[in-house]
């Protein structure tokens, strides 16, 4: 077939409706199997840090804020170090324990400017809510000493401690669950258009007038019999 029918492949997809069904069903019972016991929650704190300029003035001009912003680059670079990595190490074994490295530390911890402001969103990420929270106090705790110390004219202040959220942010459970049921929808769907493609037979007469413009003088039906006479054995009679 060199072309689509849109008509036989509307009344294909109606005809195999519950197959679809069935399919779309399956899709979204896997995803939300798979996302509920096989993918480990990933729990978040924050905690906002602010950089202020110690020089400052009552009257603050716009150079220095450009200063202020350039400070906030070198702030998040001391927060990457590997020294405060391995401070906040120290704190999590006192608190609970338990013994991390500092590339462990490095890659839970996120910093990312707010908008064009002077504040610093600082985001743990862990499989433990109580972790995220403790990595984030941790870090308020040590910046001040370490910032100061690194960059000159800088004060820090932070908007309260991080709080433990026990709520995961991934995954994502109906997110995926949409995205099974897309995944199985459109699947089944692409599985017939394919079959409809590539089906050679013809269905009616109609399509015969469509495609070779040729006129039918009458349709012999299909019975499902063989077309070959049964062979009929007698049997001798003996006296």
């Amino acid at each position: 077939m060199d072309y689509i029918d849109l008509k036989l492949y509307v009344s294909k997809l109606l005809k195999n409706w519950l197959i679809i069904v069935l399919c779309s069903i399956i899709g979204i019972t896997s995803a939300y199997i798979y996302s509920e016991y096989f993918v480990t929650p990933i729990y978040s704190s924050q905690v906002k840090i602010g950089v202020f300029n110690s020089d400052w003035t009552n009257d603050v001009s716009v150079s220095d804020i450009e200063t202020t912003l350039k400070l906030i680059e070198n702030c998040v670079v001391v927060l990457e170090d590997d020294k405060m990595a391995e401070s906040i190490v120290e704190v999590v074994k006192e608190e609970t324990g338990k013994q991390y490295s500092a590339g462990q530390i490095k890659s839970a911890l996120s910093y990312t400017q707010i908008g064009e402001s002077q504040w610093l969103l600082v985001q743990a990420k862990t499989t433990d809510p109580e972790l995220s929270a403790l990595l984030c106090n941790a870090l308020i705790a040590k910046a001040p000493e370490l910032i100061v110390d690194s960059v000159a004219n800088i004060q820090l202040k932070n908007l309260g401690e991080a709080k433990v959220s026990r709520t995961p942010i991934s995954p994502n459970t109906t997110k995926n669950m949409i995205l099974g049921f897309l995944v199985a929808f459109v699947g089944v769907c692409l599985v017939i258009f394919l079959f409809v493609f590539f089906d050679n037979t013809v269905g009616n007469e109609e399509i015969l007038k469509e495609r070779y413009d040729i006129s039918i003088l009458g349709v012999i039906p299909y019975t499902g019999l063989s077309s070959k006479p049964k062979k009929i054995r007698h049997k001798k009679s003996t006296t």
